[in-house]
């Protein structure tokens, strides 16, 4: 079972969205989305498992009833959408997300246009963090974004957030999804432009403008590829450096999956026991585990890398259920016959509308694997450590013990919902709504608020010319701290 982070889905393929504000928009009657309204209640309220992780079912019933307010005689297709993400913003499951309705022809999206900067959002603050185009007139890496055409970096942020997902109450996260599809967020809240007025401080501290024009899609994908394959050459989602004289490793675990290389599939399990096994043989002391930017993957990889950390037996999750097999919404669903037929073969009935996945939770301890890792662990955290990451990371804190550095983790310490994904799609706006169905509780101790990630003992945020000048301070903070401590 596959367990990828949502944003990173979207960067892939969700910038195509919004080409909505674009095309001639639809108008349905009050009547047909109160319809659609009802559809998305009954099968959030059925099959959702963290519908009421984080409100309370007041809340939910306010949220869906302000919704039913605020539709006009005639509402429009985009701002019912808008309704619904901001909804789905509010219960706080980074893997749950809404599609339009696709009815926009290529012409129409293939000339929606892109903000051609790259942002970085710290302490407040928006930076220019890469350039996408070659018609820059003046703005330069680093600079600090004061306003794009008249909306202040603060405003654009503070409207952004509501259409943001992410676990819980976790800003960090939805810092850095705001930083991925900025240009998403800007043509969902204020429409299409051609162009984009940005007003900045330079690096000498002088305030400038520059009117930059705005690219497609097409465009900023291929650029995007292009910086992409120059920074980052290597599709490995292990990478494993020593640095003897500290007797330290550092394992960067960029996703738990398999990747390919020169079109050769590559093993993560067997990538994985050949890093422990290097590991080992340089009598390793201390290990830096490096999730930054991690999205997740498959939660058994996820799984087998804390067999090679953990000392002792343990259980990973207090709890995995799923709340209908068979549902009622089902018509309004992509809920297949097979997929019944899975869940029904791994799982067992405990209650009214709850399934516990007998295939991942269990009494019985998990085992540690050798050659295991028993030195001191570092554990690198920022807002996109997610999904499997932040379930790997959760346990090595309730349960290991590690030391965090960096940034709180977008995923939250006490489980998510994930696995298993459905599509409901509402009758009459189309609007298809990304559902995942499984329930994770991690086995953790109450040790932060509800909603909350691992917060680091040590919380380090890089500042934005460390970032452009390629100064790991996060790395260099723990390589510094273990020198200290040794």
């Amino acid at each position: 079972m596959k367990r990828y982070q949502l944003p990173v889905m979207l960067i892939l393929g969700l910038w195509l969205m919004g080409q909505t504000l674009v095309a001639q928009d639809k108008f349905f009657p009050k009547a047909k989305l109160l319809e659609d309204l009802k559809v998305f209640r009954a099968v959030m309220e059925e099959i959702h498992p963290g519908l009421y992780f984080y409100r309370s079912k007041d809340e939910i019933n306010r949220d869906l009833a302000q919704i039913a307010d605020s539709l006009k005689p005639q509402t429009s297709e985009l701002d019912f959408y808008r309704q619904i993400i901001r909804f789905i913003s509010k219960i706080g499951c980074g893997h749950t997300w809404a599609d339009p309705e696709k009815t926009l022809d290529n012409v129409l999206w293939k000339e929606t246009k892109q903000f051609p900067l790259k942002i970085r959002l710290i302490k407040g603050k928006m930076y220019c963090l890469e350039t996408y185009t070659l018609q820059n007139k003046g703005i330069q890496l680093g600079d600090e974004i004061l306003r794009i055409n008249g909306y202040s970096s603060h405003t654009l942020v503070k409207q952004m957030m509501p259409y943001t997902v992410g676990d819980g109450t976790i800003v960090s996260g939805r810092m850095r999804l705001i930083e991925n599809l900025f240009g998403f967020f800007y043509g969902l809240i204020y429409g299409q432009t051609n162009s984009f007025t940005v007003d900045y401080i330079n690096a000498q501290g002088v305030q400038a403008t520059t009117t930059l024009v705005g690219l497609s899609v097409a465009e900023l994908k291929k650029i995007k590829q292009d910086l992409k394959n120059k920074l980052d050459d290597s599709p490995r989602n292990l990478h494993l450096q020593f640095y003897p004289k500290q007797g330290t490793a550092h394992l960067k675990i960029k996703g738990f999956f398999d990747w390919e290389v020169d079109s050769k599939e590559v093993s993560f399990e067997k990538a994985l026991k050949k890093a422990f096994e290097k590991i080992a043989a340089a009598k390793t002391k201390y290990l830096i585990l490096d999730l930054r930017n991690n999205g997740g993957g498959e939660g058994k990889l996820g799984l087998q890398t804390l067999t090679y950390l953990m000392n002792q037996p343990f259980i990973q999750f207090k709890e995995a259920f799923v709340k209908a097999i068979n549902p009622k919404s089902r018509s309004y669903t992509d809920i297949t016959d097979d997929l019944i037929k899975e869940l029904t073969e791994v799982t067992k009935k405990k209650g009214d509308h709850h399934f516990v996945l007998t295939n991942t939770v269990s009494d019985k301890p998990v085992q540690p694997r050798q050659p295991n890792f028993a030195g001191k662990i570092y554990v690198l955290t920022d807002g996109n450590t997610f999904s499997t990451a932040a379930d790997v990371a959760a346990i090595l804190f309730a349960q290991r013990k590690a030391t965090f550095i960096g940034e709180e983790m977008g995923g939250s310490y006490y489980g998510n919902s994930s696995d298993f994904f459905v599509f409901a799609t509402l009758p009459h706006s189309k609007v298809k709504v990304r559902i995942p169905l499984v329930g994770f509780r991690n086995n953790v101790s109450k040790l932060f608020p509800n909603g909350r990630g691992v917060i680091p003992k040590h919380r380090i945020e890089p500042q934005i010319q460390d970032i452009i000048a390629g100064h790991d301070v996060v790395l260099k903070f723990a390589l510094d701290l273990i020198q200290q401590q040794k």
